[in-house]
């Protein structure tokens, strides 16, 4: 069973809350990503662990108007589920998959029938070096103002080289704002990536937090820093 409340998306002061009637569900909610007012999707797992899949419903004044499987494969070949965001009214499934020593990212996107939209588009690659057993990671941030969102990822790098990251900036209307590649000038033992933020402008930031090492390049106090570093 399944009761949605809604409070005024994006209201905090006076909240009102309004509950829908309790509806049979198909699956386990995951998710809400809202819309606009009454008009939200839901993610949902339906099945078992092993057998299950992911689903995508949209909700029109609390009711169900469709409720699809989400297919996650790109090119006739299984993929994986990397994030699932709202953006522009429409619901944008990342998928990633690895292929010839590449990751690769891509996006999906669906509408209010909770169909896929023509055919993934490819966002973004970096090679995984042989025998590296990590392999990096995807993340999506959106600004404030709901205009842009970004992919960035890491790169793997050997030891001995410093932190490399990739970016990827999209507008309203999907069209690529900014990309590129960047190497953190210092050493992973000595810095922590402490915040990442996307502006209204579709401008993208990264602080970095640089610590105090000792005479053998260790890290002495991890309260202690030597510097931040604002990114741009």
């Amino acid at each position: 069973m399944l009761a949605c409340a809604l409070i005024a998306w994006g209201t905090i002061a006076a909240q009102e809350v309004e509950w829908s009637e309790l509806t049979k569900a198909n699956g386990r909610v995951t998710g809400i990503l809202p819309v606009q007012g009454k008009k939200f999707y839901t993610t949902r797992w339906s099945g078992g662990m092993l057998l299950g899949s992911a689903q995508l419903t949209y909700h029109d004044d609390f009711l169900v108007y469709a409720q699809e499987k989400i297919a996650a494969k790109v090119e006739n070949s299984a993929a994986n589920i990397n994030d699932i965001v709202s953006f522009n009214g429409k619901v944008i499934v990342f998928l990633t998959d690895k292929q010839d020593g590449l990751h690769k990212l891509y996006m999906q996107r669906y509408g209010v029938d909770c169909v896929p939209e023509g055919e993934p588009e490819q966002l973004a690659e970096y090679t995984i070096p042989k025998g590296w057993r990590t392999s990096g990671y995807f993340n999506v941030l959106q600004s404030q103002n709901q205009q842009f969102f970004c992919v960035e990822y890491a790169i793997p790098q050997n030891k001995a080289e410093n932190e490399r990251f990739g970016f990827k900036v999209l507008n309203a209307s999907f069209e690529t704002v900014s990309e590129g590649e960047y190497e953190s000038p210092y050493e992973a033992r000595q810095s922590d990536i402490s915040n990442r933020y996307l502006s209204n402008t579709g401008d993208y930031f990264m602080a970095v937090k640089v610590y105090n090492i000792n005479d053998r390049g260790r890290v002495k106090d991890y309260t202690s820093l030597e510097k931040f570093v604002l990114m741009h």
